[in-house]
């Protein structure tokens, strides 16, 4: 797990990469996804606050997204900052989640769909989307791919 976490620092720390992106955040074991998922208003109203901190000047940004990460940190953002050690890392390994049901298939006006019955993302030519975002329902079981 280290190797493969400090390949990927390396990775993302290229110039050509590293211009993408304002910061990266090394995320709790248990990741704090009821902050910002959720359904009906009480989910449209985490999505609009998630945006809100997204978009936000880059101290208050780091800020919340701080408080929220705990014990997670920020790892690394244009400033210099510590680099992980491998304890943190290990701390931060643990069970993975898989989201679903995330991007609606639909007819192109429904203002909630994202993709049409072929998986093609509106509004972007080229892209797919094709996990387990697009399913129209939450599996009982883990979802995995497997080829034939």
């Amino acid at each position: 797990m280290i190797m493969s976490v400090r390949r990927a620092e390396r990775l993302l720390l290229e110039p050509a990469v590293r211009q993408c992106f304002e910061e990266i955040y090394l995320m709790p074991r248990q990741a704090p996804l009821k902050l910002i998922n959720g359904t009906g208003l009480p989910g449209l109203a985490k999505a609009a606050g998630t945006t809100a901190v997204l978009v936000a000047p880059a101290r208050l940004r780091r800020a919340v997204i701080g408080a929220a990460i705990k014990p997670g940190r920020l790892v690394a953002d244009k400033d210099a900052t510590p680099p992980i050690s491998d304890e943190e890392i290990l701390d931060a390994t643990g069970a993975s989640f898989h989201p679903t049901s995330t991007c609606a298939i639909g007819a192109e006006s429904d203002p909630m769909a994202v993709v049409d019955a072929y998986c093609r993302v509106y509004g972007v030519e080229g892209l797919r989307v094709v996990d387990a975002s697009v399913m129209p329902k939450i599996v009982s079981a883990k979802p995995t791919c497997r080829r034939s």
